[in-house]
């Protein structure tokens, strides 16, 4: 979910104020092995005041929009192959948001789900025939649902009156990992089939979200929400965690903004959101811990990395 982001439309709005909601937005993306390609990511770098689809080399260089109608669209989410984009269109003056597909270039656009609920946080399968994504109703709860590529097949994976959001597919496509509700937003795990439910997480004074799986499978990265009142107010970091729940480690550093993470391809960079709003594309190393910022000229925000 995006913690103290703005609100993308009128539908999610009334989500919010009904508590369904504590924050919107939040990319699901997932990590698949290859070579580093592009990155995608949201932006109101355009002529419009909407957010758009752009690309970028992962040197910040070649910014090219991919996208252009007089609608939000954002949380780009690349299948297993990089050949398709999974990203959220609002579908009308209500805000209401739906799942659609294309291609990195902008071609082959479909729409998949159109409902009155909010789709958000779309994630291609490894197998590249399956999408799992989040769907919030006004009824105050969301829930991890999936379906065919092509639109069909539509199963709700949870059923809760809590909030589960952001599945994003183990490389394996045996698991789903996802954000959860406990007493906090916290990460969680289930079986493909929607079984097997596993809390990894016990953040304490975070709420704990976004999740997305290195290419090997071996790490969680998802991002730390410091909670009002607590010493870190304010905060929010990467993290990592094994999928056996050991190993939790944060990557950086308490006092700063960061969000929304995706592995590279190679598994030797995270991307994320950083800082305040406007947000750039921050890229930390793993190796070292370095940080760098691509260069913006407007929000920029939920990125994925494509395997090329």
């Amino acid at each position: 979910m995006r913690t103290g982001r703005r609100i993308l439309g009128a539908a999610i709005t009334a989500m919010v104020a009904a508590g369904v909601m504590a924050s919107a937005a939040t990319p699901a993306v997932a990590g698949y092995q290859g070579a580093n390609g592009k990155i995608a990511f949201s932006s109101d770098r355009g002529a419009g005041l909407d957010f758009e689809i752009w690309t970028t080399d992962a040197t910040g260089d070649n910014p090219t929009q991919v996208t252009n109608n007089a609608v939000n669209d954002y949380s780009p989410s690349f299948g297993p192959n990089g050949q398709k984009v999974a990203f959220v269109r609002e579908s009308d003056s209500a805000g209401y948001g739906d799942i659609w597909t294309m291609t990195p270039t902008g071609g082959s656009v479909e729409r998949l789900t159109s409902s009155t609920a909010y789709d958000d946080t779309p994630a291609i399968g490894p197998s590249g025939a399956r999408i799992a994504f989040t769907r919030y109703t006004e009824a105050g709860s969301g829930d991890i649902w999936i379906m065919n590529i092509d639109g069909t097949g539509l199963t709700r994976l949870t059923d809760t009156r809590s909030l589960e959001s952001d599945p994003v597919f183990a490389p394996d496509g045996a698991t789903i990992a996802f954000t959860c509700t406990a007493d906090r937003r916290e990460i969680c795990t289930m079986n493909v089939d929607g079984g097997g439910r596993t809390q990894l997480t016990d953040c304490a004074e975070r709420d704990c979200v976004a999740p997305d799986y290195s290419p090997s499978g071996g790490k969680i990265a998802f991002a730390g929400y410091c909670l009002k009142d607590e010493p870190c107010e304010g905060s929010a970091e990467i993290w990592t965690i094994s999928p056996n729940g050991n190993n939790k480690t944060r990557l950086t550093p308490v006092g700063g903004w960061a969000e929304y993470p995706h592995f590279s391809p190679d598994a030797s960079k995270i991307g994320f959101s950083s800082g305040g709003r406007p947000q750039d594309i921050g890229i930390l190393r793993v190796s070292d811990g370095s940080i760098t910022t691509l260069a913006a000229t407007g929000d920029d925000w939920g990125s994925d990395w494509q395997p090329a």
